[in-house]
């Protein structure tokens, strides 16, 4: 069995999440040590992993192309390890624990999207950033909804107004009861964010001229 060194065994989630670099998968499951299963064999886990890891390096071709890899490693895991997203119950919070995941081999992209970003010794570290942008696309795909990626006021009400206009058949209510929180939120989000680039710029630079 895997066994973690005494330096990283006696580590909580805060403490893990200060390495440089952080192990994603370990700080997943100290995570959910902490918050609900105090009694988790993290090592246990790791070494779960790092046989998924190894069946996936298997599977995954040698062609150089970034983007085949994914594919093949997408394959291995969503097809023959049998990982899927939990599409019946999407707030079941084991959904959001790596343990449970490799358990139930049920969750959510973020949780799924962990096997991709492991380290190398424990998943696929060679596919690099690639995961993070399936994983943004997948977000996008399974709660864009009609509105899409509501990520600033154009790309949300846009998609609401046509779904609100045109006549689709079986389509539910455009929920306006929420549309002004991606009009509202990125113009707040992006005021604070002007105000705190200006104010700490404005402190440099005096730090700078003292």
């Amino acid at each position: 069995m895997l066994k973690l060194p005494l330096s990283m065994e006696a580590l909580n989630f805060q403490e893990e999440i200060q390495q440089e670099p952080i192990d994603l998968p370990r700080a997943a499951l100290r995570y959910a040590m902490e918050i609900c299963y105090p009694t988790l064999d993290v090592a246990n886990y790791l070494a779960q992993l790092d046989v998924l890891a190894g069946c996936a390096r298997q599977a995954i071709s040698n062609k150089e192309s970034k983007l085949v890899q994914a594919g093949d490693a997408a394959h291995y895991l969503f097809h023959e390890a049998g990982f899927r997203g939990n599409a019946s119950a999407y707030n079941d919070p084991r959904n959001s624990y790596l343990n449970e995941v490799l358990e139930r081999r049920l969750g959510i992209p973020i949780t799924l999207a962990v096997l991709y970003m492991a380290e190398p010794e424990v998943g696929l570290g060679s596919l690099n950033a690639l995961p993070v942008a399936i994983v943004v696309l997948g977000l996008g795909l399974s709660l864009g909804g009609p509105t899409g990626y509501a990520i600033n006021p154009a790309r949300d009400l846009g998609p609401r107004l046509m779904h609100f206009f045109l006549p689709i058949s079986n389509k539910r209510n455009s929920d306006w009861g929420y549309s002004w929180v991606p009009i509202l939120g990125p113009l707040v989000g992006a005021a604070i964010a002007a105000g705190m680039y200006l104010l700490f710029s404005e402190y440099k630079m005096s730090f700078l001229n003292f």
